[in-house]
């Protein structure tokens, strides 16, 4: 294509120089050529963003990002302790961004204890932690914290196909004692 933008001033001397039915036909021709290059370029758009409208809607950003619904219908200023093995902090801002996050790397400096999980209470209040994010059931150590679920997704929404740990929005259960 950049071959045909380097030939274009040639078909404007061609077109400009030229009368009667031969200018028809160079305009002819012009005209098509732009037609054909702006329908390879519509096709193409159309393929590559087609996949999204595999619903035969536009997806929802839970959708997209794949992650529960539910983290869209927290109350405004929830926290939600990311769990999860790979940062997710955009998505679990919620489609209103109004979700505080506290991030994987933040939460295994706090919270990690080898393999298994310390919710401890005074770092959960202090923090303001009212929900958890995790693929899958995280192992934890024992105590009055406990997580309850909320939401989950368990395919991924445009291929149907199994996500190897189920995506999971947990409350924050403390029943400790103040």
């Amino acid at each position: 294509m950049v071959g045909i933008a380097a030939l274009l001033p040639l078909a404007a001397v061609l077109v400009a120089s030229s009368s009667g039915w031969l200018r028809r036909a160079y305009e002819m021709t012009l005209g098509l050529g732009i037609l054909f290059m702006l329908a390879v370029l519509v096709s193409y758009i159309a393929a590559d963003e087609g996949s999204l409208l595999t619903l035969g809607r536009l997806p929802t950003r839970a959708e997209v990002f794949e992650y529960p619904p539910r983290i869209d219908d927290l109350p405004s200023g929830s926290v939600i302790l990311d769990l999860a093995d790979r940062p997710q902090h955009y998505r679990l801002y919620g489609a209103d961004l109004t979700n505080r996050v506290v991030s994987y790397p933040a939460a295994t400096a706090i919270f990690r204890d080898g393999d298994e999980w310390n919710l401890g209470a005074a770092d959960i209040r202090r923090l303001g932690v009212t929900y958890a994010y995790a693929f899958g059931f995280p192992r934890l150590v024992p105590g009055c914290v406990s997580l309850e679920e909320e939401g989950r997704l368990e395919r991924n929404p445009f291929n149907a196909v199994p996500f190897d740990q189920p995506h999971i929005l947990f409350r924050v259960v403390d029943d400790c004692p103040a």
